[in-house]
Protein backbone atom coordinates (compact mmCIF):
# COMPACT_ATOMS: atom_id res chain seq x y z
CA UNK A 1 0.00 0.00 0.00
CA UNK A 2 2.80 2.55 0.50
CA UNK A 3 4.70 1.57 -2.40
CA UNK A 4 7.70 3.56 -2.95
CA UNK A 5 7.29 5.25 -0.03
CA UNK A 6 8.02 2.03 2.16
CA UNK A 7 11.51 2.05 2.37
CA UNK A 8 11.34 5.12 3.82
CA UNK A 9 9.14 4.02 6.35
CA UNK A 10 11.52 0.83 7.14
CA UNK A 11 14.52 3.01 7.56
CA UNK A 12 13.58 5.79 9.34
CA UNK A 13 10.57 4.63 11.34
CA UNK A 14 11.18 1.44 12.73
CA UNK A 15 14.81 1.83 14.05
CA UNK A 16 13.27 3.93 16.27
CA UNK A 17 10.41 1.90 16.81
CA UNK A 18 13.12 -0.78 17.86
CA UNK A 19 15.02 1.49 20.08
CA UNK A 20 11.99 2.52 22.12
CA UNK A 21 10.25 -1.18 22.31
CA UNK A 22 12.16 -2.26 24.94
CA UNK A 23 11.76 0.82 27.33
CA UNK A 24 8.41 0.54 26.47
CA UNK A 25 8.16 -3.07 27.99
CA UNK A 26 10.19 -2.14 30.92
CA UNK A 27 7.62 0.64 31.55
CA UNK A 28 4.62 -1.92 31.32
CA UNK A 29 6.44 -4.08 33.75
CA UNK A 30 6.60 -1.62 35.79
CA UNK A 31 2.78 -0.49 35.76
CA UNK A 32 1.88 -4.23 36.30
CA UNK A 33 4.26 -4.97 38.99
CA UNK A 34 3.25 -1.46 40.89
CA UNK A 35 -0.65 -2.91 39.93
CA UNK A 36 -1.38 0.33 38.39
CA UNK A 37 -3.83 -0.35 36.03
CA UNK A 38 -4.51 3.15 34.57
CA UNK A 39 -0.63 3.59 33.72
CA UNK A 40 -0.40 0.10 31.90
CA UNK A 41 -3.26 1.28 30.14
CA UNK A 42 -1.79 4.20 28.72
CA UNK A 43 1.42 2.75 28.44
CA UNK A 44 -0.51 -0.09 25.81
CA UNK A 45 -2.70 2.76 24.19
CA UNK A 46 1.19 4.27 23.21
CA UNK A 47 2.37 1.13 22.33
CA UNK A 48 -0.76 0.20 20.21
CA UNK A 49 -0.34 2.97 18.24
CA UNK A 50 3.38 2.82 17.19
CA UNK A 51 2.85 -0.80 16.88
CA UNK A 52 -0.18 -0.67 14.21
CA UNK A 53 1.38 2.04 12.12
CA UNK A 54 4.63 -0.10 11.57
CA UNK A 55 2.13 -2.60 10.34
CA UNK A 56 2.65 -4.74 13.93
CA UNK A 57 -1.09 -5.91 14.00
CA UNK A 58 -0.90 -8.77 16.62
CA UNK A 59 1.24 -6.81 19.26
CA UNK A 60 -1.31 -3.77 17.96
CA UNK A 61 -4.70 -5.69 18.97
CA UNK A 62 -2.96 -7.66 22.23
CA UNK A 63 -2.18 -3.79 23.28
CA UNK A 64 -5.70 -2.47 22.78
CA UNK A 65 -7.31 -5.68 24.52
CA UNK A 66 -5.12 -4.74 27.67
CA UNK A 67 -5.56 -1.04 27.08
CA UNK A 68 -9.46 -1.31 27.34
CA UNK A 69 -8.93 -3.82 30.44
CA UNK A 70 -6.76 -1.80 32.33
CA UNK A 71 -9.36 1.34 31.41
CA UNK A 72 -11.33 -0.98 33.31
CA UNK A 73 -9.28 -1.72 36.21
CA UNK A 74 -8.14 -4.72 35.14
CA UNK A 75 -4.44 -5.74 34.75
CA UNK A 76 -3.88 -9.08 32.78
CA UNK A 77 -1.73 -12.05 34.53
CA UNK A 78 2.15 -12.18 34.99
CA UNK A 79 1.49 -15.19 32.46
CA UNK A 80 -0.13 -13.07 29.93
CA UNK A 81 2.03 -10.12 30.16
CA UNK A 82 4.84 -12.39 29.25
CA UNK A 83 3.22 -13.31 26.56
CA UNK A 84 3.11 -9.91 25.41
CA UNK A 85 6.80 -9.60 25.81
CA UNK A 86 7.27 -12.91 23.62
CA UNK A 87 5.35 -11.10 21.07
CA UNK A 88 6.84 -8.28 21.56
CA UNK A 89 10.14 -9.86 21.12
CA UNK A 90 9.49 -11.74 18.19
CA UNK A 91 8.45 -8.81 16.28
CA UNK A 92 11.72 -6.77 17.06
CA UNK A 93 13.14 -9.83 14.96
CA UNK A 94 10.92 -9.87 12.41
CA UNK A 95 11.32 -6.53 11.83
CA UNK A 96 15.32 -6.67 12.07
CA UNK A 97 15.21 -9.47 9.56
CA UNK A 98 12.87 -6.98 7.05
CA UNK A 99 15.25 -4.20 7.27
CA UNK A 100 18.41 -6.49 6.66
CA UNK A 101 16.69 -7.82 3.43
CA UNK A 102 15.75 -4.46 1.92
CA UNK A 103 19.30 -3.03 2.67
CA UNK A 104 20.53 -6.06 0.70
CA UNK A 105 18.00 -5.85 -2.26
CA UNK A 106 19.53 -1.95 -2.75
Amino acid sequence: RLGPALDSLLSKVIPVYLRELPNRMENLDAALGSKDAATFARYCHGLKGTSKSIGAVELADLCSEFEMAGYDGELPSRESFESMRELAEYTAVALMQTLKERASQR
